[in-house]
C-alpha cells in the first residue's frame, strides 16, 4: 500500500455548502472586482458571479423545484454552466452536468433514470433533447440558454435569471450531502450516476489542485476537457474558484486549431487537455507546428487525464513547447487525479505517485497485495469518493467496497513508487500464459513515424488462443499496404518483448472513441463478418468469450434494429456468462444485403424460416436465442418448429410480440411522424446507411397494413418447450403485459417473467445492470 503521509486533515464546519466556500469567501477576502471566468461572450467578476449564482438558485426554486430534487444541465461551456451549476448547489438543488455529445436515447435514458424535476439545455443542444424531454415523466420545467430573441416554444434562462433576487441564502446542506451527480463516459458500456457531495469539491481542489499543481490566485486556467465530465469540472471550476484564479470556457470542440487560438488569445498559464488532443496538436502543422511562441508564452504546466499520455508525446511536448504535462489519472467515482506527475517530478510513461491524501493498492486476482514490479488491480482509498451508483445496487457494491473504489485499471509500480498504466481490467491480454499490456503495445506503435494512433485488443487465432491485434490510424502521406503492416511488426518486436508484437495489423481512418475522447475497445473486439444465409448477405459480428463446447447467444434485433444498435450489449453479456455470442443484422437491415420493397405481412416468419441457415453458417450446434421486440417473435417462431428441436435450448426475450395492439400500431404511427419530420432518419442512417428507408418503411408499412391487425402467432406457442426468460418495461410503449401473459399461459417449457420499472421498450438500455443479472442467471439455470 503507498500513499503520502503527513497531510493535514481537510475540516469543515457541520452546516456547509459548497458554492460558499466557491463564490461568496471570495467577496469577503477582497477579490469581488477579479476576473472568474471568460467565454465568447465576455468576462464574468468574482462579484457578478456571486450575484448571477444567486439569481440562478432564486429561479430554480421559484419554478418549485425542491432542495434534493434533481435539475439536469445540458450546457456547452459558456459562463451560465458555473452560474446554474453553483445556483443549484447554493439552493440545496442537485445539479447533473451530462455529456452534450450524445443521443437522443442517452439523452431520454438519463432523464427517466434520475427523476430530474428541470432541464436547463443550451439552445443549440435543443434538438437533440426534444422527444426525450416528451417521454420523461418527472420532468417538470425546461430553461433554454443563449436563446435568440422572439423563441417562444420554451422559457429561457435569462428571463428567469434577471426577474430573481440577487441575494439568497444558501441552503443549510453538510458537507455529507449529495451535492451533484456526474454520469459516467460509459466506454466500457452504458453510463451510471455517480453521487458526489458537497465536500468532495475542495476536497479535491486542496489536494490535487494547491497540493500538486500549485495553482494560484494570479493563474489564468484553460481546460479543452469540457465543465460536464469530472475531469473539466475540476480543472475548469472547482481548481480556479477554490483559489480565486479566471478560467477561460471555450464552447466550440477542442480541434487543434480552436484550442491554438484560445490559448494564444487568452495566455492561460495552466492548460488541461488530454492524450489525444496533445498528440493531434504535435501532429497539426497547418500554421508550420505548435511552439510556445504561437501558444501561449505564460504557459507554465500542462496537466493530462482521461487515458495514460503515451511517453513519446509528453516528450516531444516538451521539447516543442518548453513546459511539462502532468499526466495522472482520475476516475468519474473519484472525481479527479489521485495518481500524478507533478513539477519537477515528471516520469513521462507513468502516472506518476499518489497524490497526498490518497491511498492506492495493487491486488493480485486473489486480492492479495503485490510486490513492486508485479501488475495488479488497482484501488483508491480516496476523501473524494462516490457514496454510490443512484439506483445501481450490486454495481455500487462492486465499486465500492468500505473506504476502497475499485477502479478497474491494472498498473505496476516500480521500487521508487512510480505506477504505471497497463490497461483496463477488461483490456489485459494474455498471451502464452503471460500478461500483456494493450497500452505497452500502443505506446510503442505510436513511436513509430507513420502511426498517429492506435489501439490493441486481442483477438482468436484459428486455434482458439488470443493474440494482440492493433487497429491502425495513419499520419497524412502514409498509406495502407502490406508492407507497411510487417514494417510496424518488426517495429514493435524491436521495442518489447517479441511475444507482444501484434500479430495482425488493421489500418482504419479513425478509431472509435467516447465524446471524452477514451478509446471505445470494446468496439475493437467485435469480429465482424458476413455470412449467407436465405440466398442474402448478411453481417455478423462474434464475440468468442467461451470455451466453445456451450451454447452460443444468438442476438435477433428489433424492427429497426441492426448490429450496431445492440451497443456492446451482447459482449458484455457474453464476458459475464463466459459464453460466444452471435448478433447478426437481418435482410434489409444494417450492412446486410439490401430489401425490395414491400415486405410481405409474414416477414416474420420468413426470418424463422431462414435462421437455421444462419445458424449452420456460423457453425452454432446449440443456441440460446436473445430477441428483441420483432426478433423475440422470431424466436418464438423458430424455436416452436421441428428445426429448433436439441438445438434451440432456451428462449430469453425483450419486450416480445405474439399478436398486434392498438399500443403498437399508435406509436409505429407516432415513429412515422417522427421519421418525415424529425432527425429519426438521421439517427437510423448511423446504424443502416443506405439500407435505412428499406429498413424503416418496410417494418413500418407492414405493422401498419389494416391486414396487419390480423397478426397473430398463439398458435405455435404451445409447441415450445425450452426454458423462457420473459422481460418487460413496465412503460413499454410498443406493448402490453397482455404480450407476456399470453406467452406464459401458453408455452410448455418453464417460464421466469420480469416487468422493469422505470423501463421503456428495450430493457437492455433502459434497465442495462439489471437486465444483464437477469439474463445471466437464466443462462446460468438453463444450460
Amino acid at each position: 500500500m503507498l500513499s503520502s503521509m503527513g497531510v493535514p486533515a481537510i475540516e469543515f464546519p457541520r452546516q456547509y455548502n459548497a458554492a460558499v466556500d466557491l463564490v461568496d469567501r471570495h467577496l469577503a477576502e477582497g477579490r469581488r472586482e477579479r476576473i472568474a471566468f471568460r467565454d465568447e461572450h465576455g468576462a464574468l467578476t468574482y462579484g457578478e458571479l456571486a450575484r448571477e449564482v444567486n439569481r440562478a438558485g432564486n429561479a430554480l426554486l421559484a419554478l418549485g423545484i425542491e432542495p434534493e430534487q434533481r435539475v439536469m444541465l445540458l450546457l456547452q461551456d459558456t459562463t451560465d454552466f458555473p452560474v446554474v451549476f453553483l445556483g443549484a448547489l447554493k439552493a440545496g438543488i442537485v445539479p447533473i452536468p451530462v455529456n452534450t455529445l450524445l443521443t437522443p436515447a442517452d439523452y431520454e435514458h438519463m432523464l427517466i433514470d434520475s427523476r430530474a424535476r428541470g432541464l436547463v439545455v443550451s439552445e443549440s443542444l435543443l434538438p437533440k433533447v426534444e422527444v426525450a424531454m416528451a417521454r420523461a415523466p418527472r420532468l417538470r420545467h425546461v430553461l433554454v440558454s443563449r436563446a435568440p430573441e422572439g423563441n417562444l416554444r420554451h422559457e429561457r434562462l435569462d428571463a428567469h435569471l434577471a426577474a430573481a433576487s440577487d441575494e439568497l441564502e444558501a441552503f443549510p446542506t453538510t458537507p455529507d450531502d449529495v451535492a451533484f451527480w456526474l454520469y459516467s463516459s460509459g466506454s466500457t458500456g452504458a453510463a451510471k450516476a455517480a453521487m458526489h457531495l458537497h465536500a468532495h469539491l475542495m476536497r479535491t481542489a486542496k489536494l490535487y489542485a494547491q497540493g500538486v499543481l500549485g495553482i494560484r490566485e494570479d493563474d489564468v486556467v484553460f481546460s479543452a476537457a469540457k465543465l460536464f465530465f469530472a475531469y473539466g469540472l475540476g480543472n475548469a471550476l472547482t481548481f480556479p474558484l477554490s483559489v480565486g484564479a479566471t478560467a477561460i470556457l471555450m464552447a466550440e470542440r477542442p480541434t487543434p486549431a480552436s484550442v491554438l487560438r484560445t490559448l494564444r488569445e487568452h495566455q492561460p498559464t495552466i492548460f488541461c487537455g488530454v492524450p489525444t488532443l496533445f498528440a493531434a496538436m504535435l501532429a497539426d502543422t497547418t500554421q508550420g507546428g505548435i511552439t510556445r511562441a504561437v501558444a501561449s508564452r505564460a504557459l507554465r504546466i500542462c496537466v493530462s487525464a482521461g487515458e495514460a499520455l503515451p511517453k513519446h508525446v509528453g516528450e516531444a511536448w516538451r521539447e516543442r513547447m518548453g513546459t511539462d504535462i502532468l499526466d495522472g489519472i482520475g476516475t468519474t467515482e473519484l472525481l479527479h487525479i489521485f495518481l500524478s506527475n507533478r513539477p519537477g517530478d515528471v516520469r513521462y510513461g507513468t502516472s506518476g505517485k499518489p497524490v497526498p491524501g490518497y491511498e492506492i493498492k495493487l491486488l493480485d486476482d486473489d486480492g492479495r497485495p503485490v510486490p513492486a514490479g508485479e501488475e495488479g488491480s488497482l484501488w483508491v482509498k480516496a476523501p473524494s469518493a462516490a457514496t454510490a451508483y443512484w439506483n445501481q445496487r450490486d454495481p455500487s457494491m462492486a465499486t465500492f467496497q468500505g473506504p476502497w473504489t475499485r477502479t478497474g485499471d491494472r498498473y505496476v509500480h516500480d521500487a521508487e513508487g512510480y505506477f504505471t498504466y497497463l490497461g483496463r481490467s477488461d483490456d489485459m491480454l494474455k498471451v502464452g500464459g503471460i500478461w500483456v499490456s494493450p497500452f505497452e503495445v500502443e505506446s510503442a506503435l505510436a513511436q513509430h513515424e507513420a502511426v498517429l494512433e492506435a489501439a490493441v485488443v486481442g483477438h482468436t487465432d484459428g486455434d482458439r488462443l488470443v493474440k494482440p491485434k492493433a487497429y491502425v490510424v495513419l499520419r497524412e502521406g502514409h498509406a495502407a499496404s502490406e508492407a507497411l503492416e510487417n514494417a510496424l511488426k518488426d517495429f514493435v518486436k524491436s521495442k518489447l518483448a517479441p511475444y507482444k508484437y501484434p500479430r495482425w495489423v488493421e489500418f482504419l481512418a479513425d478509431l472509435p472513441k467516447t465524446a471524452t475522447g477514451k478509446i471505445q475497445r470494446f468496439r475493437l473486439r467485435a469480429k465482424r463478418s458476413t455470412i449467407v444465409a436465405g440466398g442474402h448477405r448478411l453481417e455478423v459480428e462474434r464475440h468468442a468469450l467461451g470455451s466453445g463446447d456451450q451454447p452460443v447467444l444468438v442476438f435477433l434485433h428489433e424492427g429497426l434494429g441492426s448490429i450496431s444498435l445492440w451497443r456492446d450489449f451482447p459482449e458484455a453479456l457474453a464476458r459475464r456468462t463466459a459464453r460466444d455470442s452471435v448478433v447478426y443484422s437481418r435482410w434489409g437491415y444494417g450492412g446486410s444485403d439490401p430489401v425490395a420493397l414491400p415486405r410481405p405481412l409474414t416477414y416474420m416468419h420468413d426470418e424463422a424460416a431462414v435462421l437455421p441457415e444462419v445458424l449452420d453458417a456460423c457453425q452454432i450446434e446449440k443456441a440460446i436465442l436473445v430477441g428483441h421486440s420483432d426478433g423475440g417473435s422470431i424466436a418464438l417462431l423458430h424455436a416452436a418448429s421441428e428445426q429448433a428441436r436439441g438445438r434451440v435450448v432456451g428462449l430469453i426475450l425483450e419486450a416480445p410480440h405474439v399478436f398486434c395492439e392498438d399500443v403498437s400500431v399508435r406509436s409505429i404511427t407516432e415513429a412515422r411522424t417522427q421519421y418525415e419530420e424529425s432527425d429519426l432518419r438521421e439517427r437510423l442512417m448511423k446504424h443502416h446507411g443506405d439500407n435505412v428507408d428499406g429498413a424503416f418503411w418496410g417494418w413500418n408499412r407492414a405493422w401498419l397494413d389494416p391486414e396487419f391487425r390480423k397478426w397473430n402467432i398463439e398458435a405455435v406457442l404451445p409447441n415450445i418447450e425450452v426454458p423462457v426468460l420473459l422481460l418487460q418495461g413496465a412503460n413499454d410503449e410498443y406493448g402490453t403485459l397482455a404480450q407476456l401473459d399470453a406467452i406464459e399461459r401458453q408455452v410448455k417449457g418453464p417460464v421466469t417473467r420480469r416487468v422493469l420499472d422505470e423501463c421503456g421498450h428495450s430493457p437492455h438500455r433502459d434497465q442495462r445492470d439489471t437486465t444483464l443479472e437477469a439474463m445471466a442467471r437464466f443462462i446460468g439455470g438453463a444450460t
